[in-house]
């Protein structure tokens, strides 16, 4: 009697999850044109998958990023393969008590020595210097910048100006980093550390991707160019 009991209690929370799932199908609103979902196993994807599967069945957004492209100057960068990163401990940070666990940054083989001696190098010089973002997927470089498209109204040129499309931030090779403090409110341009990682990053294979007075980078989103990161560096295998 107790295991019928209990298979009747599972067939009714299973019809109310089926009622209340078709309720708030029938309430939901029509998402914006910029959303929409992808096959369950897009985290396999490369970059030329996630074009050709944006070009077949959503030519509207695939028309709307080539557009964007012309203006906001992002260059097509393949998928790291997986296989090849690594991921980044606490263990580089000489002091632990001040450390925060990294583990879910992932940095490709051929860059992570070099950090870790950047890391290692900015610490003895007194800067708590951490990385905030390395390697992305697919699917969170395209949540990041849907993110974008709706925080500017559906503007894609807007979005672009702060945020790569998917397929088109250096992220996606794991050979770029954005730099943070221990105070993640403070400022990298605001901070001692920003001019000698200006002066000292190259020593250990790493450069700045947006700099200043570069032609495609810029501070007024009303112009041609990207936005003027000054946190985000980039490996010197990434050419």
């Amino acid at each position: 009697m107790y295991k019928c009991m209990k298979f009747n209690q599972v067939l009714f929370l299973l019809g109310a999850l089926l009622i209340c799932g078709c309720a708030s199908t029938g309430n939901k609103k029509t998402e914006p044109s910029y959303t929409f979902l992808f096959p369950h196993d897009m985290s396999e994807w490369s970059c030329s998958n996630y074009l050709s599967y944006l070009k077949s069945n959503h030519q509207n957004l695939y028309g709307e990023l080539k557009e964007v492209l012309k203006k906001r100057p992002h260059k097509f960068l393949e998928q790291a393969d997986l296989k090849f990163l690594k991921p980044l401990s606490i263990e580089y940070v000489p002091d632990k008590k001040k450390a925060r666990p990294s583990y879910f940054v992932m940095v490709h083989k051929t860059a992570i020595h070099d950090l870790i001696q950047l890391v290692q190098a900015a610490s003895r010089a007194g800067y708590d210097l951490r990385v905030q973002s390395a390697f992305r997927s697919v699917p969170i470089q395209n949540y990041l910048w849907q993110s974008a498209v709706r925080t500017a109204e559906n503007d894609h040129q807007v979005a672009a100006f702060k945020t790569a499309p998917p397929c088109y931030s250096e992220h996606a090779t794991g050979k770029s980093v954005d730099f943070s403090l221990a105070d993640t409110e403070a400022k990298i341009a605001e901070n001692d550390v920003y001019p000698w990682l200006l002066k000292n990053a190259s020593k250990y294979g790493w450069i700045q991707s947006f700099p200043a007075g570069a032609k495609h980078t810029t501070k007024d989103p009303d112009k041609p160019g990207l936005l003027l990161e000054e946190w985000h560096f980039k490996h010197k295998s990434l050419n």
